[in-house]
């Protein structure tokens, strides 16, 4: 089963960073979340379709510019081929069929946009609390409550109770409605569990997992489960802070780790609470036992989720 295309060129970069940075800052409860709610998806998709557009027309221009590349290297390829030059046909001919491929890549990129463009209104409109992949390089599969695991369609969305994995040497990136960006590397898996106006939750985690969460994080609560008795948390309780980055990874003997880059998080183990800064990680073992808090060397991280495009 093919369960993905290999590097699919889909919609990526600040446009897609900026669109869920924002998405639920309700301070209110009862009605005034909802009218809060209301405006603040009103205000994304207004922000989130301009860029759509700004995307689409730089697209537009690309293939514009591929395009009379390519009439150039007929050109080239044609004389070339009247004088019986085989090595300049040669290279004539590998530019034409590079720029084919361009022109192609180009084509689809812009028909995933548009196809974006229809799911931020249908968000606007239903109010859809979800995540939506925008990268994928390799394999994906997800699981349905009550369902098998099958292969991922990159214009499904992912909603409470289901589970996304990726195959070794696989990587995915979604954009979800609780503010955050999530980045799946190899072997990873996580289930969303819960994910509303007020808060989102999200168990049964594999690493690794990169997530970044952007500014006034404290607007709704993040709870992300290592284990069943372990909660690494961003929210209400570390309010108004920066945005907040972090990696979490799986260990040897069913442990875990999160590391923090950015801001600050909260790990709580059901009887105590750590404050975790950037630049330190906890380490969780499989009987849910936090095993300490280490320094780490972020710099000189290996940023795996930093995939090239």
């Amino acid at each position: 089963m093919i369960i993905a295309k290999k590097k699919s060129l889909v919609f990526t970069g600040t446009l897609t960073a900026f669109f869920f940075f924002t998405l639920f800052a309700s301070a209110s409860t009862g009605a005034g979340i909802g009218a809060g709610i209301g405006a603040e998806l009103d205000k994304w998709a207004e922000g989130a379709q301009k860029r759509a557009s700004e995307r689409i027309e730089a697209l537009d221009k690309r293939e514009l510019s591929a395009i009379d590349t390519l009439k150039k290297s007929d050109a080239v390829r044609e004389f070339a081929g009247q004088f019986k030059d085989e090595k300049a046909v040669a290279v004539a001919e590998r530019a034409v069929a590079v720029t084919r491929r361009t022109v192609e890549r180009i084509r689809r990129e812009r028909e995933r946009v548009q196809k974006l463009q229809g799911s931020i209104e249908e968000t606007r409109l239903l109010g859809l609390h979800s995540a939506l992949a925008t990268y994928i390089i390799g394999e994906v599969e997800i699981k349905r409550p009550s369902d098998r695991w099958a292969g991922f369609d990159p214009d499904q969305r992912l909603r409470p109770g289901d589970r996304i994995r990726t195959e070794e040497n696989s990587f995915l990136e979604m954009i979800v409605t609780d503010g955050s960006i999530m980045r799946l590397g190899g072997g990873a898996s996580i289930r969303i569990l819960k994910l509303n106006e007020r808060e989102s939750v999200y168990g049964e985690i594999t690493g690794p997992i990169h997530v970044t969460i952007g500014e006034k994080a404290g607007k709704l609560d993040r709870s992300y489960m290592l284990s069943p008795a372990v909660c690494a948390c961003v929210g209400v309780t570390v309010s108004d802070q920066d945005t907040v980055e972090f990696i979490i990874e799986s260990l040897e003997a069913g442990a875990s780790s999160i590391t923090v880059l950015n801001g600050k998080m909260i790990i709580k183990d059901g009887k105590e609470q750590y404050i975790t800064d950037a630049g330190e990680m906890i380490a969780v073992m499989e009987d849910g036992k936090i095993d300490g808090t280490f320094i780490v060397e972020t710099p000189f991280m290996i940023r795996w989720w930093e995939v090239e495009r």
